[in-house]
């Protein structure tokens, strides 16, 4: 039997924590996990994300709790690219210089932000030396794809719009995504 990979993004936690209506289809796909073929997994780059009461996370530690509360703490971790004052430094891996994926990535899924911080800073204005929280939204969304495509592919799931955008899902696809889906259409897939 072929093994089913499914990488949940960002965007499912917060459906399954808040109750959300695509919860009541994240949560039996990670029942899934480890059964029937099936293998469920979450970026790292989660622990990045700035948090629903505001701010960010002060160690690797406060993600792992927030996936144990929701019964999510048996699902592999996948990491992400090393980026100084974002990803936790035990849990991300280091750029390979040849490896553009991460640009191509952000140049489909955020056209109008700058790829580079100082960049992006330059151009608005903003002192270099404190990440936006617009640029690290991006940034963190590129790199769930990123830990995605390089831990394997499958199916990445999500709710976001933008990864299902008409203009993006299939570019996004071609890069090595496998299929982007929606929780739904991702639970029915596991069956």
């Amino acid at each position: 039997m072929a093994i089913k990979h499914f990488t949940l993004d960002t965007n499912c936690i917060i459906d399954v924590e808040d109750a959300r209506p695509n919860g009541q289809f994240v949560r039996p796909l990670v029942e899934m996990n480890g059964s029937n073929g099936v293998k469920v997994a979450v970026s790292a780059i989660g622990a990045s994300e700035r948090q629903r009461a505001g701010g960010y996370a002060k160690n690797f530690a406060e993600f792992k709790d927030k996936l144990k509360a929701i019964g999510f703490d048996g699902l592999e971790l996948l990491p992400p690219l090393a980026y100084f004052d974002i990803c936790f430094w035990d849990h991300c891996v280091a750029a390979d210089e040849t490896d553009n994926l991460e640009q191509q990535l952000h140049e489909i899924l955020f056209p109008s932000i700058e790829f580079a911080w100082v960049d992006y800073a330059k151009a608005r204005g903003l002192p270099d030396d404190a990440i936006d929280k617009t640029w690290r939204n991006a940034k963190c969304d590129v790199l769930g794809l990123w830990c995605h495509i390089k831990h394997g592919g499958g199916f990445f799931v999500t709710s976001d719009t933008n990864f299902h955008a008409v203009t993006k899902k299939s570019k996004l696809e071609a890069l090595g995504a496998g299929a982007i889906a929606y929780p739904q259409d991702a639970l029915a897939l596991a069956k």
